[in-house]
Protein backbone atom coordinates (compact mmCIF):
# COMPACT_ATOMS: atom_id res chain seq x y z
CA UNK A 1 0.00 0.00 0.00
CA UNK A 2 2.74 2.13 1.08
CA UNK A 3 4.42 1.41 -2.51
CA UNK A 4 1.36 2.19 -4.40
CA UNK A 5 0.58 5.67 -2.60
CA UNK A 6 4.22 6.32 -3.21
CA UNK A 7 4.30 5.80 -6.73
CA UNK A 8 0.87 7.60 -6.65
CA UNK A 9 2.15 10.83 -5.19
CA UNK A 10 5.39 10.56 -7.72
CA UNK A 11 2.85 10.57 -10.77
CA UNK A 12 1.09 13.32 -9.32
CA UNK A 13 4.23 15.56 -9.00
CA UNK A 14 5.94 15.00 -12.59
CA UNK A 15 2.29 15.48 -14.21
CA UNK A 16 2.16 19.06 -11.76
CA UNK A 17 5.38 19.99 -12.99
CA UNK A 18 4.73 19.14 -16.54
CA UNK A 19 1.53 21.14 -16.52
CA UNK A 20 2.99 24.21 -14.40
CA UNK A 21 5.69 24.03 -17.26
CA UNK A 22 3.69 23.86 -19.99
CA UNK A 23 1.47 26.90 -18.92
CA UNK A 24 4.09 28.95 -17.89
CA UNK A 25 5.77 28.62 -21.43
CA UNK A 26 2.11 29.41 -23.34
CA UNK A 27 2.64 32.22 -20.82
CA UNK A 28 5.74 33.61 -21.77
CA UNK A 29 4.35 33.42 -25.29
CA UNK A 30 1.57 35.49 -25.08
CA UNK A 31 3.23 37.79 -22.85
CA UNK A 32 6.36 38.25 -25.62
CA UNK A 33 3.64 38.78 -29.34
CA UNK A 34 0.43 40.64 -29.52
CA UNK A 35 -2.61 39.47 -29.82
CA UNK A 36 -3.52 41.29 -32.63
CA UNK A 37 -0.63 42.09 -35.01
CA UNK A 38 -1.80 45.68 -35.72
CA UNK A 39 -1.41 47.04 -39.48
CA UNK A 40 0.54 50.83 -39.54
CA UNK A 41 1.43 52.22 -43.07
CA UNK A 42 3.23 54.49 -43.64
CA UNK A 43 0.55 57.07 -44.18
CA UNK A 44 -0.28 56.42 -40.74
CA UNK A 45 3.32 56.80 -39.55
CA UNK A 46 3.39 60.19 -40.96
CA UNK A 47 -0.17 61.15 -39.82
CA UNK A 48 0.42 59.74 -36.61
CA UNK A 49 3.80 61.78 -35.89
CA UNK A 50 2.67 64.98 -34.86
CA UNK A 51 0.47 63.48 -32.36
CA UNK A 52 3.67 61.74 -30.59
CA UNK A 53 6.01 63.50 -28.06
CA UNK A 54 8.76 62.04 -26.40
CA UNK A 55 9.36 62.50 -22.56
CA UNK A 56 13.32 62.24 -22.01
CA UNK A 57 12.73 62.39 -18.61
CA UNK A 58 10.13 59.43 -18.16
CA UNK A 59 11.80 57.63 -21.22
CA UNK A 60 8.15 57.07 -22.82
CA UNK A 61 6.80 58.18 -25.65
CA UNK A 62 3.28 59.95 -25.11
CA UNK A 63 0.39 60.72 -27.18
CA UNK A 64 -0.54 64.64 -27.38
CA UNK A 65 -3.91 66.02 -25.92
CA UNK A 66 -6.74 66.30 -28.80
CA UNK A 67 -5.15 63.16 -30.83
CA UNK A 68 -8.92 61.54 -30.32
CA UNK A 69 -10.66 63.97 -32.02
CA UNK A 70 -8.17 64.60 -34.60
CA UNK A 71 -7.12 61.13 -35.52
CA UNK A 72 -10.51 59.53 -34.25
CA UNK A 73 -11.78 56.42 -32.25
CA UNK A 74 -9.89 53.21 -34.33
CA UNK A 75 -6.44 55.39 -35.17
CA UNK A 76 -6.14 56.81 -31.66
CA UNK A 77 -6.48 52.91 -30.52
CA UNK A 78 -4.25 51.88 -33.23
CA UNK A 79 -1.62 54.85 -32.10
CA UNK A 80 -1.94 53.69 -28.40
CA UNK A 81 -1.49 50.19 -28.75
CA UNK A 82 2.12 50.98 -31.24
CA UNK A 83 3.01 53.29 -28.03
CA UNK A 84 2.60 50.93 -25.01
CA UNK A 85 4.92 48.23 -26.97
CA UNK A 86 7.87 50.71 -28.04
CA UNK A 87 7.33 51.79 -24.50
CA UNK A 88 7.73 48.24 -23.18
CA UNK A 89 10.56 47.77 -25.06
CA UNK A 90 12.74 51.08 -23.88
CA UNK A 91 11.98 50.47 -20.99
CA UNK A 92 14.10 46.99 -20.90
CA UNK A 93 16.89 48.11 -23.46
CA UNK A 94 20.50 48.52 -22.24
CA UNK A 95 21.31 52.21 -23.21
CA UNK A 96 24.42 51.72 -21.19
CA UNK A 97 26.04 49.34 -23.99
CA UNK A 98 25.89 52.69 -25.95
CA UNK A 99 24.17 51.23 -28.84
CA UNK A 100 20.74 52.14 -27.98
CA UNK A 101 19.10 55.44 -28.80
CA UNK A 102 15.86 57.06 -29.25
CA UNK A 103 14.74 58.91 -31.89
CA UNK A 104 11.73 61.93 -30.80
CA UNK A 105 9.14 62.41 -33.16
CA UNK A 106 10.31 65.88 -34.26
CA UNK A 107 13.91 64.22 -36.00
CA UNK A 108 12.06 61.79 -38.13
CA UNK A 109 12.96 61.61 -41.47
CA UNK A 110 16.14 63.18 -41.20
CA UNK A 111 18.89 59.97 -40.74
CA UNK A 112 17.40 57.93 -43.48
CA UNK A 113 19.44 59.98 -46.08
CA UNK A 114 21.15 57.44 -48.63
CA UNK A 115 25.18 57.06 -48.89
CA UNK A 116 26.82 58.43 -51.22
CA UNK A 117 30.15 56.19 -50.45
CA UNK A 118 30.54 52.64 -48.70
CA UNK A 119 31.23 53.80 -44.97
CA UNK A 120 32.62 51.55 -42.38
CA UNK A 121 29.56 52.35 -40.58
CA UNK A 122 28.58 51.81 -37.20
CA UNK A 123 26.53 49.15 -34.99
CA UNK A 124 23.81 50.32 -32.80
CA UNK A 125 19.92 50.41 -32.53
CA UNK A 126 17.50 53.61 -32.80
CA UNK A 127 13.73 53.48 -31.37
CA UNK A 128 11.40 54.99 -32.81
CA UNK A 129 7.67 55.12 -31.93
CA UNK A 130 6.48 52.77 -34.73
CA UNK A 131 9.77 50.58 -34.36
CA UNK A 132 13.28 50.80 -34.54
CA UNK A 133 16.20 51.30 -37.22
CA UNK A 134 19.00 49.18 -37.10
CA UNK A 135 22.64 49.78 -38.04
CA UNK A 136 25.28 46.98 -38.58
CA UNK A 137 28.77 48.03 -39.37
CA UNK A 138 30.69 46.70 -41.81
CA UNK A 139 33.25 44.40 -39.63
CA UNK A 140 29.44 42.84 -37.65
CA UNK A 141 28.82 42.25 -41.04
CA UNK A 142 31.74 40.31 -42.11
CA UNK A 143 32.21 38.60 -38.83
CA UNK A 144 28.67 37.81 -37.67
CA UNK A 145 29.07 34.45 -37.25
CA UNK A 146 25.66 32.72 -36.40
CA UNK A 147 24.05 36.52 -35.51
CA UNK A 148 24.38 39.53 -33.45
CA UNK A 149 22.08 41.02 -30.58
CA UNK A 150 21.53 44.46 -30.56
CA UNK A 151 19.07 46.18 -28.00
CA UNK A 152 17.66 42.62 -27.15
CA UNK A 153 17.18 41.90 -30.76
CA UNK A 154 18.27 39.11 -32.28
CA UNK A 155 19.53 39.29 -35.58
CA UNK A 156 20.43 36.37 -37.78
CA UNK A 157 22.93 35.22 -40.30
CA UNK A 158 20.57 33.96 -42.65
CA UNK A 159 18.37 37.16 -42.28
CA UNK A 160 21.34 39.07 -42.93
CA UNK A 161 21.95 37.13 -46.05
CA UNK A 162 18.86 38.24 -47.36
CA UNK A 163 18.83 41.50 -46.13
CA UNK A 164 22.43 42.12 -48.07
CA UNK A 165 21.20 40.22 -50.99
CA UNK A 166 18.78 43.30 -51.61
CA UNK A 167 21.97 45.32 -51.93
CA UNK A 168 23.54 42.77 -54.34
CA UNK A 169 26.38 41.49 -51.98
CA UNK A 170 27.08 38.89 -49.79
CA UNK A 171 28.02 38.43 -45.79
CA UNK A 172 31.49 37.85 -46.10
CA UNK A 173 32.00 40.66 -48.94
CA UNK A 174 29.99 43.15 -47.66
CA UNK A 175 31.88 46.30 -48.75
CA UNK A 176 30.52 48.55 -45.86
CA UNK A 177 28.14 49.31 -42.93
CA UNK A 178 24.02 48.87 -43.50
CA UNK A 179 20.80 50.41 -42.05
CA UNK A 180 17.84 49.20 -42.05
CA UNK A 181 13.94 50.06 -40.63
CA UNK A 182 12.61 47.02 -38.75
CA UNK A 183 9.13 47.35 -37.57
CA UNK A 184 8.61 44.78 -34.93
CA UNK A 185 4.93 45.89 -34.28
CA UNK A 186 3.69 44.89 -37.54
CA UNK A 187 5.70 41.69 -36.93
CA UNK A 188 2.78 41.33 -34.12
CA UNK A 189 5.80 41.07 -31.30
CA UNK A 190 4.57 43.06 -27.72
CA UNK A 191 8.06 42.78 -26.17
CA UNK A 192 11.24 42.34 -27.31
CA UNK A 193 12.97 39.32 -25.09
CA UNK A 194 16.51 37.74 -25.44
CA UNK A 195 17.03 35.62 -28.22
CA UNK A 196 14.44 37.03 -30.01
CA UNK A 197 14.80 37.08 -33.58
CA UNK A 198 13.83 39.61 -36.29
CA UNK A 199 11.12 38.83 -39.10
CA UNK A 200 12.57 39.30 -42.33
CA UNK A 201 8.96 40.56 -43.88
CA UNK A 202 9.17 43.12 -41.17
CA UNK A 203 12.27 44.58 -42.71
CA UNK A 204 12.21 48.22 -44.35
CA UNK A 205 14.39 50.77 -46.33
CA UNK A 206 17.37 49.04 -46.54
CA UNK A 207 20.43 51.06 -47.44
CA UNK A 208 23.96 51.87 -46.67
CA UNK A 209 25.28 53.96 -44.18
Amino acid sequence: MKKYLRSLMAFILVTMIMFSSTVSAFAAKKENTLKATPTLSQEQINAFNEWVTYDDEANQFLIKAGAKDALGQSNYELLNKCLAVTNSNIAIADFASGEVFVVPPEDEGTTASLATHYNEGITKIHFHWWGATIYLSKTTINVIGAGITIGGIWIPEPVVSKILSTLGVVVGLCPGGIAFDYNYITAGIGKLVPGMSIFFPAVSNIRWQ
